[in-house]
């Protein structure tokens, strides 16, 4: 699973000899010197660092944070109901709150796959005409919106408020990323395959003010 190297490369920091902290009162002043011992797993590391996938249930590493990828087309596969408790339990959610894990949670338009599907619901679809790009190339199998189609990036705002109110007051929400866009959520699309290219600024920017 595609997740990003900021989020997994502190890891790679547990595996050091030794790691040597040190706090400063002030200038030259109370220095105090931590040295931990050589361990068999990555350090473990609150809200920074290491991340599994909720859909893991091994705790053979001590996580504080569980990455959690939602599908548009699971989120709301009818116009204006929003599957939020279903989805948890099916993101294993409830798990990892036992284990008082913080949430990134990832929204997706276009998840390659092996097969030809799409991560849009089919009302979306429909509403907006149409309007994208079924593909099929070294990346994966799916569907392409246009995200420049002005009804998509209506119903993408409103959808974005819908999840918004629902984890407002959910402190084990750490983060909602800025996903949404491009192939995996990563704001980019394998034009050179022939999908339509990545839309401009003035038309990303609109989805960052959502």
């Amino acid at each position: 699973m595609k997740v990003g190297a900021a989020v997994i490369l502190a890891a790679i920091l547990g595996f050091v000899g030794k790691v040597l902290w040190t706090k400063w009162e002030g200038p030259g002043v109370n220095q105090t010197v931590l040295e931990i011992e050589t361990g068999e797993k990555p350090l473990y590391n609150p809200l920074k660092g290491w991340a599994a996938s909720s859909g893991n249930t091994s705790m053979d590493y001590p996580a504080s944070m569980a990455f959690v990828l939602i599908r548009w087309s699971e989120l709301e596969t009818e116009e204006g109901v929003f599957r939020f408790k279903e989805l948890e339990k099916e993101k294993n959610m409830d798990f990892w709150r036992e284990q008082g894990a913080r949430f990134i949670i990832r929204l997706v338009c276009d998840y390659p796959g092996s097969e030809s599907h799409m991560d849009i619901p089919e009302w979306l679809y429909e509403k907006t005409g149409q309007d994208g790009q079924w593909y099929d190339n070294s990346y994966g199998k799916g569907y392409s919106p246009n995200y420049g189609n002005p009804v998509f990036r209506g119903e993408h705002e409103r959808m974005l408020k819908a999840v918004g109110e629902h984890y407002r007051e959910d402190e084990q929400v750490a983060v909602v990323q800025l996903g949404s866009l491009g192939h995996w959520g990563e704001w980019h699309v394998n034009y050179g395959a022939g999908i339509r290219p990545f839309p401009s600024e003035s038309i990303t920017n609109q989805y960052v003010e959502q």
